[in-house]
């Protein structure tokens, strides 16, 4: 789990919106840019450091039967750097999380900015990356599948959930379950017929943040990522202009 973080934070390096970055390019490649940053985050404490906390969350899913329950049951994060930064950083997250059983939900631009990935982008990296990893093209192919199977194509809420609604409404039923949702049969097999039991079910989806900024504004974040937040229980905010200091 450390070296997911530490590989998470140190692939974030590769980001032209800042000088310091920018000229690291003159005199390194980017591997070597990337092993210095791994070496230098692996001393801690870090200047904010909650991984302890985390990682106890991650390890703690194992039942008294020594069965492995899905650390979380979505996590939606929102993507910054194109390039190393997704393949180095944010894959091997995603991956991990897959593996172990979560739904992911990767939030990239709608629009260009500076070196930014966008949602197109993304797609062809997730496309590329399914073509070379089973467990990303499996659970992308699910994910496929699912929303095609939805209405609209949105992202469908997890298995045992409702929709999203408006706030507008009875706010206490957001989030129940439903018995319209995540249906199986006596088979076992989810409600996209690809029959995966337990841990082989995490789906993967790509969607557009609404935004072409290379800061992030919770306030108008597109209707895809509303839809997505239905039974998110872990948010991963990659990079600067994405986090506390733009949306506070």
């Amino acid at each position: 789990v450390l070296s997911l973080i530490q590989g998470a934070l140190a692939a974030n390096i590769f980001d032209w919106g800042a000088k310091a970055c920018v000229d690291l390019y003159h005199t390194a490649t980017i591997l070597d840019m990337y092993r210095d940053a791994r070496a230098r985050l692996s001393t801690r404490p870090w200047r904010v450091d909650d991984f302890d906390e985390f990682r106890n969350v991650w390890l703690s899913k194992w039942t008294k039967e020594g069965n492995w329950v899905a650390p979380y049951r979505r996590a939606m994060i929102f993507v910054d750097n194109a390039g190393a930064d997704i393949v180095l950083g944010v894959l091997p997250l995603a991956r991990e999380l897959l593996r172990g059983g979560t739904e992911v939900i990767l939030a990239a631009n709608s629009r260009p900015a500076i070196n930014d990935i966008t949602c197109e982008e993304l797609t062809d990296v997730i496309n590329a990356a399914a073509k070379v990893c089973p467990i990303i093209r499996a659970a992308w192919d699910r994910g496929l599948v699912s929303r095609a199977a939805s209405v609209d194509s949105r992202v469908p809420p997890p298995r045992g959930l409702m929709e999203r609604v408006t706030s507008v409404g009875n706010l206490s039923a957001l989030g129940h379950a439903s018995n319209m949702v995540g249906v199986t049969d006596e088979a076992g097999r989810d409600e996209d017929g690809l029959g995966e039991p337990e841990l082989s079910c995490a789906k993967l989806y790509v969607v557009e943040n609404g935004q072409g900024s290379p800061c992030l504004d919770l306030n108008r974040v597109s209707k895809e990522v509303g839809d997505a937040t239905v039974g998110t229980d872990l948010v991963v905010f990659i990079g600067m202009g994405r986090s506390v200091h733009t949306n506070y």
